[in-house]
């Protein structure tokens, strides 16, 4: 049994489409909409991106983690942390908790890609490229 196989265009488009409706609704921004749902939805993109590597690592014969149950995981071996205390966490709360790790973490090529492709074009494209791989 192998780890399942992982579409990061598909979880960058969730998480852009997660946030539209959010971006469309504070109209004072003078950021577009579009790169401000993008900017917004990096979060929990890079979110997902740890916890599907942390999947692939908690990944045994016995235990097939979601990239959630592996972000919950991670809390509890950090933290030295109870189940009951990370039971309910989702990806955003997850997100609060891995601030530090998702600060430091660079996305992988493969990871880039769909933002790349997705908001070359938009000003907030520096911004998040900052955590793009290294040439």
């Amino acid at each position: 049994m192998k780890p399942r196989e992982v579409s990061y265009e598909s979880i960058w488009a969730k998480a852009v489409d997660d946030q539209e409706s959010v971006a469309r609704k504070s109209g004072n921004s003078a950021e577009p909409w579009e790169a401000q749902a993008c900017r917004l939805g990096f979060g929990i993109y890079k979110t997902r991106c740890f916890c599907e590597r942390l999947a692939r690592e908690f990944f045994s014969p016995w235990y097939q983690p979601t990239a959630v149950e592996a972000g919950r995981l991670y809390l509890l071996n950090k933290h030295h942390w109870i189940p009951a205390e990370v039971k309910n966490l989702d990806i955003v709360a997850l997100m609060a908790f891995l601030h530090e790790e998702l600060t430091q973490m660079r996305l992988t090529k493969e990871e880039w890609e769909p933002v790349r492709n997705w908001t070359s074009h938009m000003d907030c494209y520096q911004l998040l490229a900052e955590s793009a791989p290294l040439p």
